[in-house]
């Protein structure tokens, strides 16, 4: 509301962790990052239900390291991911 975003808009997020090559993207002529870890983290956000976070098994350790006191990863199970990328364990992401 406070942005003026549609009060039915749902937003789904996949969260992922992994290396990323950053690099000029000569399509866009701007910095832009490269690697199979953005291919699964795009992979992963269609899988994910609208409304949700969801987060690969790499994030949801991460964030279990840093953050444990003000967030929560369900385990949802092994999911597949979009277009049979892959299929991995996905958390859903909460606040505490």
């Amino acid at each position: 509301k406070e942005l003026d975003l549609p009060a039915d808009m749902t937003v789904r997020m996949g969260l992922h962790a992994g290396p990323v090559y950053p690099q000029i993207d000569p399509l866009i002529e701007k910095m832009n990052f490269f690697g199979s870890h953005v291919n699964r983290a795009a992979r992963l956000e269609p899988a994910t239900t609208p409304g949700c976070a969801f987060a690969s098994e790499q994030f949801a350790a991460l964030l279990a390291v840093g953050a444990a006191d003000r967030y929560i990863c369900e385990y949802i199970g092994v999911e597949p991911l979009a277009k049979g990328y892959d299929q991995c364990p996905l958390y859903r992401l909460g606040r505490k």
